[in-house]
C-alpha cells in the first residue's frame, strides 16, 4: 500500500503543472512623492495551481538595490491563496528604483517587476 500513496503523490505533483504556473509579482505604488513623505507599496503576487507541495515560498522587495522586505511560506505556513498582496510603507527621502520578484516551489520566477517613485520638484 505504500507504492499506492507514493504512486499518488508522484501523479498529484506531475499533475500540477498542467494548470500551474510560475509565480508572477506586479508593483502597484505612486509614481511621485515630496521628499519626506511615506508612500505605500504593494506587491500584488500570483500563482495558479497551489497544493500543499507547489505554491509560491518566496516574494520580496528591492529598493534601490537593497532588499528591504521578504516574506517567506512553508509547507505549513503556505500564502492566504493563489493571489494576494503585500505591502510596506517606505519614507521617499530620493528616488527610489523598485523591484520585486517572487518564487514557486516547482517553477520558479515568471518575472522581475520593475517601478519608479521620483522626488518632485520643489
Amino acid at each position: 500500500m505504500a507504492w499506492l500513496a507514493c504512486l499518488s503523490l508522484f501523479l498529484l505533483v506531475c499533475s500540477a503543472p498542467l494548470s500551474a504556473n510560475e509565480t508572477s509579482v506586479k508593483i502597484d505604488t505612486v509614481d511621485q512623492a515630496k521628499k519626506g513623505e511615506e508612500v505605500t507599496i504593494k506587491l500584488l503576487v500570483s500563482h495558479e495551481g497551489n497544493n500543499f507541495v507547489h505554491y509560491t515560498y518566496e516574494a520580496y522587495l528591492a529598493i534601490n538595490g537593497e532588499k528591504v522586505k521578504e516574506w517567506k511560506f512553508y509547507i505549513l505556513d503556505r500564502p492566504p491563496s493563489q493571489n494576494f498582496s503585500k505591502e510596506i510603507t517606505y519614507t521617499v527621502e530620493e528616488d527610489l528604483e523598485i523591484e520585486a520578484k517572487g518564487y514557486c516551489t516547482l517553477h520558479g520566477s515568471n518575472n522581475t517587476a520593475r517601478a519608479t517613485i521620483q522626488v518632485e520638484p520643489d
